[in-house]
């Protein structure tokens, strides 16, 4: 990768200072120029690499940029170089020699495998800064609000979290309210506290538990970061589910749940889909069940459970 790199950056130094009609002299200075000429020597060339630079140059402005040029040797250098711009594979040869051609078609074959570097990096960078920024502003509320860390409201949540892990149906049912109803984003996830008590017996066969971490609080609205346990993930091997719950309350009851994206979400929901269609598909094909036979219930849990172990142990 050095070498690439110190060609690519040399190529660049003879064009700007040395000139196009001079490059294949000065390459041959064996104590200078000897990495540059092994590499120049064995370039090989056609209309279609030439073509594609020519675009590449023109497209980022290179070469008409006439008015940047300090000296007269630097105006005559890139006189040449749009000289080149404007002419075939063979004209741009016969005038400043094949080596001299190449020499530029390599360095732009070496810009681009740079640039897309960088641009992967600057991608990553770019995801890891909104994460951050987005767990910087759950720090922010979670400082904000630990005077309201002992209230009422927030007690009852946290009430509810311990009576669901432990899995005391009537502790965890009379902290909802009579109309509760729980959402992901605006869509109506559970409708009903009937609902809810599905979604719990499905939770107690699959020994699942919530971890949580307050992260606002003020009045009747709860914020916290969950992380969701339990036997289905274990057995498909996949990390636990993260997001962020928002608890409205009314009445000292648990009104509404809204949950929400975590950072990285679609990322993580994505491969647990994958994981999920992989585990369908088989159980389809070996054990003729269907997604519909996989209900929130006690019974769709028990049946899910079982299909799972069967599928954990295939391999």
């Amino acid at each position: 990768m050095f070498k690439k790199l110190y060609v690519s950056v040399l190529i660049c130094i003879l064009i700007t200072t040395v000139g196009f009609g001079q490059i294949k002299s000065a390459a041959t200075e064996p104590l200078i120029f000897e990495e540059t000429l092994d590499v120049l020597d064995n370039l090989e060339y056609t209309e279609i690499d030439f073509n594609k630079m020519k675009s590449y140059f023109k497209a980022t402005g290179m070469g008409l940029k006439m008015s940047t040029a300090k000296s007269s040797a630097q105006q005559n250098h890139l006189k040449d170089f749009n000289t080149i711009l404007s002419s075939t594979y063979f004209e741009a040869s016969q005038l400043y020699g094949t080596k001299t051609i190449n020499a530029l078609i390599y360095s732009y074959y070496q810009s681009v495998e740079i640039q897309q570097k960088f641009d992967k990096l600057n991608a990553k960078l770019d995801r890891e800064i909104d994460s951050l920024e987005t767990l910087k502003s759950i720090y922010t509320k979670t400082t904000d609000s630990l005077s309201f860390y002992n209230t009422t409201n927030t007690q009852t949540v946290l009430n509810f979290i311990e009576a669901y892990n432990k899995k005391d149906s009537i502790a965890t049912m009379q902290l909802l309210h009579p109309e509760f109803s729980e959402y992901f984003n605006t869509e109506l996830a559970i409708k009903s506290k009937t609902d809810y008590a599905h979604h719990f017996a499905w939770g107690k066969v699959m020994n699942d538990n919530m971890e949580v971490q307050i992260v606002y609080s003020d009045g009747n609205i709860i914020e916290l970061l969950s992380t969701y346990h339990c036997d289905r993930d274990k057995l498909l091997k996949i990390e636990p589910y993260k997001s962020i719950r928002k608890f409205e309350i009314k009445d000292d009851k648990i009104y509404k749940i809204i949950e929400s994206e975590f950072p990285n979400y679609k990322e993580a929901y994505h491969q647990r889909q994958q994981t999920f269609q992989l585990f369908f598909d088989w159980a389809l094909e070996q054990q003729n069940l269907k997604i519909m036979d996989f209900k929130f219930n006690q019974f769709g849990a028990e049946t899910l459970k079982k299909s799972l172990t069967a599928y954990s142990k295939k391999d």
